[in-house]
């Protein structure tokens, strides 16, 4: 029996060593997709199957790659160290165990994933899955298997990556009805073991159990250093360098990208409950600190205080206690912090001395392209301190505005001084064009041509054009307040709004404090945003003038925002005859102040598509069953879909519909024109989201899309009972284009 139970074991792990070195090609980003897709064909099962798998090998793949890179740098960069010097040829040691180590890993890949792909993975997959976007899909297919229990489970685990989600937050409310649903349910399935110490330690401090917890923090120390280590680890990834540089650039920009992600580890890793905790490393050491003096083992209460200096030098209670244990006999020269503490600060240390040089020295800027250019600083996510708000690449509370195709270029650290932005994508080429045009027909005074809001409502009457023109006009200030309010993280109010073209800028021109150009009373401590419509050569450009010039290049759908007192100039152009337009808008912090002609002008609107509405002599049921009679038919509701303005509509267009426009578009597929992209390679990318393709259809044939969006127009308002225009207002622009241009061409 023991033999043959050795050879039952022995077989076994034969297997297990085969399926190791044989594993599925299928990466964590492919079966994501597949998920993706059973969830819109409504196929639960399969959506929990590949929800599950692709987090599986999400982890797989990470914890190898950790491994491997770990492995092979310890193995190789212990050999005898070799002086770098800046001569290239004394650096060959030096690269040449970076080639060590570069092979090194790639075998252990291969060794340990030998049918992957070694391919990156899309950035936006990866913040899915940082952001832990796949247990929302997985809560609702558990919930559409009645596996409440396990969507409970998904949903909180969701919710702990950001607890202001309030939809989830509403989705466990729901839950929590059902009678199954019991608190142990809300279990945090991704909860990092540093978290789980620190939780737990924390609660044994609160009830005295000072020994237990103890133990605990420093559990909690060592795991957070553990996989803050992993965090910078995993930043060594590949980087588009999107150019051709030279090779000592290639390297620097590789590294600086590396050290800018490296950097932000911490802030990754100091969550808890979902929320975002101000210095969680440090103030493990202040519980620390705390829990061996109650323990009276003051020498390691003295070493986690200076271990908590070390990383906050100017906490006033730290300094307190450090100076009772002075008091009590203790020699500042004994007060010193930990290895692992000084080690961790040493390391932050140098990364952001390195980043702050960059930040500093480092130059590029934007050029008309939309390429960064000479005479702008390199990005630093990480350094806009003057507004005190959480970063974009941190944080996904301003990635509803990634379907406008918005992209931050330059912050004020790039640009010298606090609230200066440079954002592009406000505005595609057509809707600059449309505004230029509608411009354009207005009287020149003092070689300006300018609209209002007002003067758009009032000739309205006079050409549909000013109609989709209002709503162009109110739709492109209505972003800019919207992306400029969240950034700067405070209300702000519309005080002005017109479009202004100008030719023949041939002199220096301050838009503000000489008001050359804008004689209008701009009130002190109000904000200016300029989106560029015309896009000018590189002979001219707006510039910021203090306390070094920067140059910015006009670009349609290109902002700019500054403050009030803050001089933007603009500098001349050879091509005089050219005209230079801008959406010129003034924000400001007092409500009293809030423009009129801008809520006027939405009311209008409003009540005429109501108007349009009331008018139909068919009733909204009538309508809907007009729609079933072609076979559009709402197959989830509200209730269905867990929250108020959700549905589904299926049947808009026939199966020979719908591939007779996947041909059509795959026929004429175009350029996108929202996003970077290596130079001289097609791009398919739409502006308007990171995930569709932008392809070209014909005038006549884009009518038929538009024929169908009116459909979905059309269930919505009846559904609801209530004209949500503002969401479509986009579709409505593009289809008066399409109608427009039909009529036109008949």
């Amino acid at each position: 029996m023991a033999i043959r139970g050795l050879i039952l074991g022995f077989c076994l792990v034969n297997i297990a060593q085969i399926l190791a070195i044989e594993p599925s090609s299928d990466t964590y980003d492919l079966i994501y997709s597949r998920a993706r897709e059973a969830y819109s064909s409504q196929g639960w099962v399969d959506c929990v199957k590949h929800i599950k798998d692709a987090l599986k090998d999400y982890k797989f793949y990470r914890s190898t790659l950790i491994s491997c890179r770990r492995e092979c740098r310890g193995k190789v960069m212990n050999e005898n160290e070799t002086s770098v010097s800046p001569d290239l040829e004394n650096m060959i040691p030096f690269f040449f165990k970076i080639i060590k180590v570069s092979n090194c890993v790639r075998m252990c890949k291969q060794k340990n994933m030998p049918n992957r792909p070694d391919v990156s993975v899309h950035f936006d997959i990866e913040d899915d899955f940082e952001m832990r976007m796949p247990y929302d899909y997985l809560q609702f297919c558990h919930y559409k298997r009645d596996n409440v229990k396990e969507a409970v489970a998904a949903a909180y685990t969701y919710l702990m990556a950001d607890a202001k989600q309030d939809t989830t937050v509403q989705n466990l409310m729901f839950y929590q009805q059902f009678p199954e649903v019991d608190t142990s349910d809300f279990v945090d399935l991704e909860r990092r073991p540093y978290q789980a110490a620190f939780i737990e330690g924390q609660e044994n401090q609160r009830n005295g159990e000072w020994k237990e917890g103890v133990k605990l923090i420093e559990e909690a120390i060592n795991e957070f250093i553990k996989e803050e280590e992993e965090c910078r680890i995993l930043c060594e990834g590949p980087y588009d360098h999107e150019s051709f540089p030279e090779f000592i650039n290639a390297i620097s920009e590789h590294f600086i990208s590396v050290l800018k992600c490296q950097n932000k580890c911490e802030g990754k890793l100091s969550i808890l409950h979902g929320e975002k905790v101000k210095d969680f490393f440090p103030e493990l050491y202040n519980y620390l600190q705390f829990g061996y003096y109650k323990l009276n083992d003051i020498p390691n209460a003295v070493k986690a205080t200076a271990s908590y200096l070390v990383l906050k030098p100017d906490d006033p209670t730290m300094l307190d206690n450090k100076r009772i244990y002075i008091k009590s006999g203790i020699t500042p020269e004994n007060i010193i912090p930990r290895p692992e503490a000084l080690k961790y600060f040493t390391r932050r240390k140098q990364i952001k001395n390195i980043l702050q040089y960059v930040t500093e020295k480092y130059v590029v800027a934007i050029d008309d392209e939309g390429e960064i250019d000479d005479s702008l600083k390199s990005i630093d996510l990480d350094s806009m301190e003057p507004l005190n708000h959480k970063r974009l690449n941190e944080n996904h509370y301003l990635h509803i505005f990634e379907k406008y195709g918005l992209k931050i270029m330059a912050e004020p650290n790039d640009l010298f001084e606090p609230y200066r932005l440079v954002v592009d994508g406000f505005v595609g080429d057509e809707q600059c064009q449309e505004m230029i045009n509608l411009v354009t027909l207005q009287k020149t005074v003092d070689g300006m041509k300018t609209l209002t809001v007002p003067e758009t409502v009032e000739k309205m009457n006079v050409s549909e054009d000013y109609n989709v023109g209002l709503r162009l006009l109110l739709r492109m200030s209505g972003i800019a307040k919207q992306f400029i309010q969240k950034y700067l993280n405070h209300n702000i109010y519309h005080y002005s709004t017109k479009v202004i073209c100008k030719d023949k800028w041939n002199g220096h021109c301050f838009l503000t404090e000489s008001g050359k150009c804008l004689s209008e009373f701009v009130p002190e401590g109000s904000f200016q945003s300029i989106t560029h419509l015309s896009s000018i050569p590189k002979a001219g450009g707006s510039y910021f003038a203090k306390p070094e010039e920067i140059i910015i290049r006009p670009r349609c759908g290109r902002m700019v925002l500054f403050r009030s007192t803050d001089p933007l100039g603009v500098k001349p152009f050879n091509e005089s005859e050219m005209e230079r337009c801008v959406l010129w808008n003034v924000f400001g912090n007092d409500p009293m102040q809030d423009e009129i002609d801008h809520l006027d002008a939405l009311i209008l609107l409003r009540n005429m598509d109501q108007q349009i509405m009331l008018n139909t002599s068919e009733s909204r049921s009538q309508v809907l069953n007009d729609l079933l009679n072609q076979g559009v038919e709402v197959v989830s509701t509200e209730k269905e879909m867990l929250g108020k303005e959700r549905f589904i509509a299926d049947g808009l267009a026939s199966k020979a519909e719908c591939e007779t426009l996947i041909d059509l578009a795959n026929d004429g597929s175009v350029r996108g024109d929202g996003y970077k992209h290596q130079q001289g390679i097609l791009s398919l990318i739409s502006p308007h989201t990171k995930h569709e393709l932008f392809q070209g259809l014909t005038v006549a044939r884009a009518a038929k899309v538009c024929m169908l969006k009116e459909n979905v127009y059309i269930i919505l308002h009846n559904i609801h009972n209530t004209f949500i225009y503002i969401i479509y207002i986009y579709i409505y622009i593009i289809c008066m284009y399409v109608y427009k241009a039909v009529l036109k061409i008949i």
